[in-house]
């Protein structure tokens, strides 16, 4: 005989979604940038697991291909308190790679559904993640979003 279980989200989600291009303006004014700014979100803790040092590459990656292109990495979360300084080795690593004015830490924001629906995508948890893996509440949020989300690994949808 099955038994179904119900677990409920502990998460609160927005009754409505806010709008995508308003969201993704502010951030270009609170940063400063032009208009045509687009933008590529990483949500989570800063640790060596998330490998945010990776999302620099990324977008240093991005910026050799397609110059012309104004993209920028957006890194909402703080270093993880028993952890290395990531913050520092972000500003460090996109120095290194040229890519400084376009790498920009934005700290712990809550609510952050106004963020990450100004992103044209967001950078998913690390690879392996286990935990997270095939995780319904992150589905529903990038699907609540309408973005993209970028994986670390094939097998960490």
């Amino acid at each position: 005989k099955s038994k179904v279980t119900v677990l409920h989200s502990p998460f609160d989600h927005p009754s409505s979604v806010p709008d995508r291009e308003q969201c993704r303006l502010a951030l270009t004014r609170e940063l400063g940038l032009a208009d045509d700014a687009r933008f590529v979100g990483y949500f989570g803790v800063l640790n060596e697991r998330k490998r945010p040092l990776k999302f620099v590459e990324v977008i240093a990656s991005y910026r050799d291909q397609f110059p012309d292109t104004p993209l920028h990495g957006l890194l909402f979360g703080i270093p993880e308190p028993s952890g290395p300084p990531l913050d520092e080795a972000v500003v460090a690593r996109a120095q290194a790679l040229g890519v400084a004015d376009r790498i920009h830490l934005m700290g712990f924001r809550s609510p952050i559904a106004p963020f990450m629906c100004g992103v044209e995508a967001d950078r998913s948890d690390a690879p392996r993640n286990t935990c997270h893996r095939n995780e319904p509440w992150r589905q529903r949020r990038s699907d609540h979003r309408r973005c993209q989300r970028i994986s670390g690994s094939p097998g960490n949808p």
